[in-house]
């Protein structure tokens, strides 16, 4: 299509400046003109325009967006609808000036954004207009100086304080979990909860959480490191995995194995052999006694797909098909850090400083000691895709015992494609395996 210069000169005003700096939405009005010679010889003005800033991005964690919507009229009273986003995130090298400096825009026919798309492109301010609008900053409601300084002030801690945010790095203070924080919950779309205890041959006693979905047949669902069976019961999402799976009327079992943080073995020491070899058989035999099932399929994650990998080839029984997620018995582990940490010592250097443990958790009510390691875990060379400002995800990604290599043995997925992605969901089937769910209405 024609290419075409753009422009647009906008005041953007709040009519009470505590009041935008408070609300999520962080919306002032914005009017003025928007010139583009390829859809109007003369140029057009904003009428009841809408600007947010700063407002979080749902789609993408630590990251917010700048919002323009504006609905315009040509001389001719043709109308056109302007949307632009700056995009504010920290990817790698320096791009807080090209992120705050960086308009996409879309121009659309009509009245609001579903008209046809007519214009789209990038508008770039440059460093003297962005000097200009600085020094255009008022505060018009201000009794005397004092109070406009005030109003300014507040404002500039507020832009300077989520620029710093998103762009500050490893100094930046990090988000903690609050133990004493008290949430609504939502109500899971699933049967009553049954508990059954599981006896391992080591005098272990592990828990089985039943959920009747229907009469497809048991699904028994494996967690990894560092967490427990909730990561598929999480309400957090609109629908989780066992929604999903009990929708489509499957008997579902969560299983908490020794790894899991709801019981105390968490924090003994085992190895995934210890695991494989004790934990799946007298399991998947708790469920074949209760449904009076022949086998069981079985949906495992991370280490619980290592550890349940691990025990079929020793000769697990009753697995009739398996979905693995994350890895299987082709686990690379990369030498920075968990390889070091292991021939450090780790564990041994903790306890001489007075820690027997670190909970993947980073607290609110964290010691010295954790506020020095997670102090020094702000520094990790984290995947660019990986940074973020949690301290409980710091800890998690530097502790991972997974890698996101290439497997140096690749299973039939990936050995068709090299130079693919590391990580595959595979299935095992040694029968009928699970057939497709039918997509609740909310599911995501």
């Amino acid at each position: 299509g024609e290419v075409s210069p753009a422009s647009f000169v906008a005041t953007v005003e709040a009519d009470d400046a505590d009041r935008f700096i408070r609300e999520e939405a962080h919306e002032a009005d914005i009017y003025g003109t928007v010139s583009v010679p390829a859809l109007s010889p003369h140029a057009l003005a904003i009428t009841g325009g809408c600007f947010n800033l700063f407002i979080a991005d749902p789609d993408r964690v630590e990251t917010r967006e700048m919002v323009y919507r504006l609905p315009l009229t040509a001389g001719d009273g043709r109308k056109f609808y302007f949307e632009g986003h700056k995009t504010i995130h920290d990817d790698p090298g320096f791009d807080l000036w090209g992120d705050t400096t960086t308009l996409a825009v879309k121009i659309h026919e009509g009245g609001d954004a579903t008209g046809r798309l007519v214009a789209e492109g990038q508008l770039i301010i440059d460093p003297a207009d962005f000097i200009r609008q600085m020094r255009t900053m008022e505060a018009p409601g201000a009794r005397d100086l004092d109070e406009k300084l005030s109003v300014i002030g507040r404002f500039g801690h507020f832009f300077a304080g989520h620029l710093f945010t998103t762009f500050g790095g490893p100094f930046v203070r990090p988000s903690l979990f609050d133990p004493d924080l008290v949430r609504r919950r939502r109500t899971l779309r699933v049967g009553e909860p049954e508990l059954h205890r599981v006896t391992t041959a080591d005098g272990l006693t592990l828990r089985l959480t039943r959920y009747r979905g229907g009469a497809k047949g048991p699904v028994m669902f494996s967690h990894g490191l560092g967490v427990s069976s909730l990561i598929f019961s999480i309400d957090t999402i609109q629908t989780n995995l066992l929604e999903y799976v009990h929708a489509a009327g499957y008997d579902c079992w969560l299983l908490d194995h020794r790894a899991s943080i709801e019981l105390p073995y968490a924090r003994a020491q085992y190895s995934a052999d210890d695991l494989a070899a004790n934990d799946y058989a007298p399991a998947i035999g708790v469920i074949r006694t209760v449904t009076g099932r022949n086998d069981v399929q079985v949906i495992a994650h991370c280490y619980g797909a290592m550890t349940l990998t691990m025990a079929m080839l020793d000769g697990l029984e009753a697995v009739r098909s398996v979905v693995i997620s994350q890895i299987a018995a082709h686990a690379q582990v990369p030498f920075f850090p968990q390889r070091m940490l292991a021939f450090l010592r780790a564990p041994d250097a903790m306890r001489l400083v007075g820690m027997d443990r670190l909970d993947a958790r980073a607290s609110a009510h964290r010691d010295l000691m954790e506020k020095i390691i997670d102090g020094a875990l702000a520094f990790y060379p984290y995947n660019p895709g990986d940074r973020s400002r949690s301290a409980t995800s710091r800890r998690s990604s530097t502790s991972s015992t997974s890698s996101t290599r290439q497997p140096s043995r690749r299973c039939r997925r990936c050995s068709a494609r090299p130079a693919s992605r590391p990580t595959c969901i595979s299935a095992i089937s040694r029968g009928p395996a699970i057939s497709s769910a039918p997509t609740p209405p909310t599911t995501t």
